[in-house]
């Protein structure tokens, strides 16, 4: 039923124009029945012309003998046009109807561009009941009259016209997506959207998402100081905040930090103490994603050995490889990184023993973009691996392909196969506006301003207000708030709601945990200052990017390791507020 009718929607004017050709012919022939069987013969344009005035009611009334054909297009013609015309009325109408909402709503979801993953996201967004308006330039996309039926706004025209914007309302919205697959297109979206703001001096608490397509371009925009227009700008003429913010993402960079999160070497293996081995991880293939965890291990994976992570890399092309290594030297000083060049398909047991002496290999990340290749080597490597403990996740551009077809399997003493498809799993509400970690984000610098007391310097950069920090120490605050769960496995506990268990652990009576996830902490933000380019130096420069806290934790004095100790305190508190606490797991 919903086929039939989204079918009709979409040709409705196409049958009407059918049927009304039908009538018209109809006409011509049923006037020539019944004027020959008075003995008249009329001309074909005579014939024509009364066909014609059947629409206007004009010719419909006739003595005699009435052809059935007739009898159909005198009726059906009429009632077509004036069909025709209260359509026609109405779509006026729903359009005048439509702007007049669009003008008066708020809160909305913008998304510009229509393509396989915004219609993912917006897919996503209908199932949250959210408000969402689409800029599109193909008025002929397929997928236009489905999204319209689920109650989204759909704006035909250039994605970067200012003037679908203000129809859009983009101050008062919510979220701007810029989903093209165009990076230039995304940033002028953005950008147009924060200028137009700005001079017509509308206070906005807009955020705008720039998609980014190659995830170190990422880094590159923020290192040239791309949008630090829109961070001056931040108080506006009249003497408001001006909330107006610009992110950017990439989807592989998002993927990334999902599978962090999901499938890190710690939740397999437990890392807990020093004396812990070092967490060592295999990844296969080299291409975005695989960039992405090799960044999210830099940035995060600091763990209670206090030893960094060892990555091996299987690549069948090194010159890939070593051109990233190169770009981004710094790697080494945050993770041990192996590079091993082969053909996937002669990966055998030696391979894997020379990998894993003397630090066995806990996880494995397929990351082949190929189909055929990965299929054949996730095939190969199962049936090396089958009867080990390791764990092997499968990265899946889509859930449509054929390696999905693939089972998951979690049996004991087996090898572990999990599926992550990147798509469906990022494309998402969750991961890319992802309020939850932004919320704990605030809370945590906010938390951090209190500390400070009268030590507060506004002028000083982490010192701010949250609305007028740069992306990338609201960004520090974000990653600060995803390690919360690193900190907890290492001393054995995980959250849950408040009040459904009887295993409630105070952290904070816990001075020597405390003590161990400060430490964690500060590995933790070094790795990330090391990583975004900073170096020691005896005084704080943010232009040389040079910090005098860029020391092992124990050289710190006391007052900045109290920090990193307010840090861990805090962690309850953050956590209530999205009503969960820490428990205990039996040992």
């Amino acid at each position: 039923m919903k086929k039939i009718k989204i079918f009709l929607a979409k040709y409705e004017w196409w049958i009407l124009g059918l049927l009304a050709l039908s009538s018209f012919i109809g006409g011509v022939i049923g006037f020539d029945i019944h004027f020959r069987s008075t003995g008249r013969i009329l001309s074909l344009l005579d014939l024509m012309y009364l066909a014609l005035q059947l629409f206007t009611f004009e010719s419909g009334s006739v003595h005699g003998y009435v052809p059935v054909i007739l009898e159909i297009s005198r009726f059906l013609a009429p009632l077509l046009l004036t069909f025709a015309a209260i359509k026609t009325f109405l779509t006026i109408a729903s359009e005048r109807i439509k702007m007049f909402k669009l003008k008066t709503m708020k809160n909305h979801i913008i998304i510009c561009s229509l393509n396989e993953r915004s219609i993912r996201l917006t897919r996503d967004l209908i199932n949250l009941h959210k408000k969402i308006v689409i800029i599109e330039e193909n008025a002929d996309n397929p997928e236009i009259e489905a999204l319209k039926n689920n109650g989204v706004f759909v704006l035909i025209g250039n994605l970067t016209d200012v003037t679908l914007l203000e129809k859009a309302n983009v101050a008062k919205a919510k979220y701007l997506i810029c989903f093209s697959t165009n990076d230039s297109v995304n940033i002028s979206i953005a950008l147009s959207a924060y200028n137009w703001i700005r001079e017509h001096k509308i206070y906005s608490s807009c955020v705008s998402f720039i998609g980014v397509s190659d995830i170190r371009m990422l880094s590159k925009l923020k290192d040239l100081d791309f949008f630090i227009d829109v961070e001056r700008n931040k108080i506006s003429d009249t003497e408001q905040i001006q909330k107006y913010e610009i992110r950017t993402f990439n989807i592989y960079e998002r993927a990334a930090r999902l599978i962090f999160n999901r499938f890190s070497p710690d939740i397999f293996s437990r890392i807990h103490t020093e004396q812990d081995e070092q967490a060592h991880v295999l990844i296969v293939g080299f291409n975005q994603l695989c960039e992405g965890l090799i960044f999210q291990f830099a940035r995060t994976g600091h763990y209670a050995n206090f030893k960094k992570t060892k990555i091996s890399l299987l690549v069948e092309n090194a010159n890939q490889i070593n051109k990233f290594i190169k770009e981004y030297s710094n790697l080494r000083t945050l993770i041990d990184l192996n590079t091993v060049t082969s053909d996937y398909e002669h990966f055998n047991l030696n391979t894997l023993s020379e990998l894993e002496t003397p630090i066995k290999i806990t996880t494995i990340y397929i990351c082949i973009d190929d189909e055929q290749e990965c299929l054949s080597f996730i095939h190969h490597i199962k049936s090396l691996l089958s009867d080990s403990n390791k764990n092997m996740v499968i990265c899946l551009s889509s859930g449509k392909s054929i390696i999905n077809l693939i089972p998951e399997s979690q049996e004991k003493n087996k090898m572990q196969v999990f599926k992550f498809p990147i798509l469906e799993e990022t494309c998402t509400y969750d991961s890319i506006i992802n309020e939850t970690i932004d919320e704990m984000a605030k809370v945590i610098h906010s938390d951090y301003l209190d500390k400070l007391g009268e030590n507060r310097n506004p002028a000083r950069e982490s010192h701010k207000e949250w609305d007028l920090l740069s992306d990338e120490m609201k960004n520090q605050n974000r990653n600060q708030a995803e390690h919360i769960f690193i900190k907890l496995r290492a001393i054995n506990c995980v959250t849950k709601p408040i009040g459904t268990s009887e295993s409630k652990y105070e952290i904070e009576k816990d001075s020597i945990a405390i003590e161990k996830l400060a430490k964690m902490e500060h590995n933790r933000w070094s790795s990330e200052m090391i990583f975004n380019g900073w170096i020691y130096g005896s005084g704080r420069d943010n232009k040389k990017k040079t910090n005098p806290d860029l020391v092992p934790y124990e050289k710190l004095p006391e007052d900045i390791k109290q920090l990193d100790r307010n840090v861990v305190i805090n962690i309850p508190n953050l956590l209530k507020k999205m009503k969960l606490e820490i428990c205990k797991l039996e040992k």
